[in-house]
């Protein structure tokens, strides 16, 4: 299955206070996505333990975030939703 392109590959990630993702992206944008509106979902749960959230990787191709379990935030949603800095 192919995976649909996304608006910018992610090329470093950063945790940071608050359950907040600072991401640089290979267009040369850099955004902080907000996360803790979604860790009331069970499916993230996990991710609401500080240390484990500190945890977060960029995904093997670019087109995610992702943590040690399988949680993860699409690049998308990162770019979209984020605030530039």
């Amino acid at each position: 299955m192919e995976r649909r392109k996304t608006m910018s590959k992610i090329i470093e990630v950063k945790p940071l206070k608050g359950f907040k993702i600072k991401a640089a992206f290979e267009d040369g944008v850099v955004k902080v996505f907000d996360a803790l509106p979604f860790l009331d979902n069970a499916s993230l749960s996990r991710l609401r333990d500080e240390e484990y959230f500190k945890g977060v990787e960029v995904g093997s191709h670019g087109d995610r975030v992702t943590w040690q379990e399988g949680e993860e935030f699409g690049a998308d949603m990162l770019y979209v939703r984020g605030v530039v800095i």
